[in-house]
């Protein structure tokens, strides 16, 4: 049987914050990233303009979610809540997925 749209999620979600993952943002954020022959650079190095309202989820189970830059900071991520029942929920409130890069 196929994953659920939710299980994929989840597993996106997780692999986002997950330490030694390809995928993990807090290092991606801080020291950039290669993907094949396009490098990120670092966001503190980029000057972004500010933007809010980024809506990222807007259905169940996650409910309305959205995130801001401002400042070079990215926003919001401290208000995603992940249903009681998922093992992501710890990744999705902890201090260390909210804090800016740097």
């Amino acid at each position: 049987m196929s994953p659920s749209v939710e299980q994929l999620v989840e597993r996106a979600w997780r692999a986002l914050w997950r330490d030694g993952s390809p995928y993990h943002l807090p290092t991606a954020f801080q020291h950039g990233r290669m993907s094949g022959h396009v490098r990120v650079r670092p966001l503190a190095s980029l000057r972004l303009p500010d933007v809010s309202d980024v809506v990222l989820f807007d259905r169940a189970p996650w409910g309305g979610v959205t995130v801001a830059l401002r400042d070079g900071r990215l926003e919001g991520l401290n208000s995603i809540r992940a249903p009681a029942s998922s093992s992501i929920r710890r990744a999705a409130t902890s201090p260390r997925a909210c804090a800016s890069p740097g």
